[in-house]
C-alpha cells in the first residue's frame, strides 16, 4: 500500500511533526456558524473568499471546529471588559 502521506514519517522527529500539524491546522480552511440559521461559513485561507454551506450535509468536523469558534468567541467576549457598563454605585 503506498504511503498516501497521512502519518509521520519514520525520519521525523515527533516534535517536528506535531508542530507541523499545529500550522497546518491552523492555515486550513476557517470555520464558524453562519448568521443565516442552518449555515456554516467557510473562509479559505488562500483566496480570501468566505462560502455559505447548508449544515445539514456539512461533514462532522466543520461543525466541531464551528462550535469551537463559538466557544472560543464566547470566552473571549466573558474575558475582556465590557464598555458602558457600571460599577455597583
Amino acid at each position: 500500500m503506498p504511503d498516501e502521506g497521512l502519518g509521520p514519517d519514520e525520519n521525523i522527529d515527533p516534535v517536528a511533526w506535531a508542530e507541523l500539524q499545529r500550522r497546518v491546522y491552523r492555515t486550513s480552511l476557517k470555520c464558524w456558524w453562519s448568521r443565516e440559521f442552518g449555515y456554516l461559513s467557510l473562509l479559505d485561507p488562500f483566496t480570501g473568499e468566505v462560502f455559505d454551506i447548508e449544515s445539514e450535509g456539512a461533514p462532522k468536523w466543520m461543525k466541531r471546529r464551528a462550535f469551537e469558534e463559538k466557544a472560543k468567541r464566547r470566552d473571549q467576549r466573558l474575558q475582556s471588559p465590557q464598555s458602558g457598563q457600571r460599577s455597583g454605585i
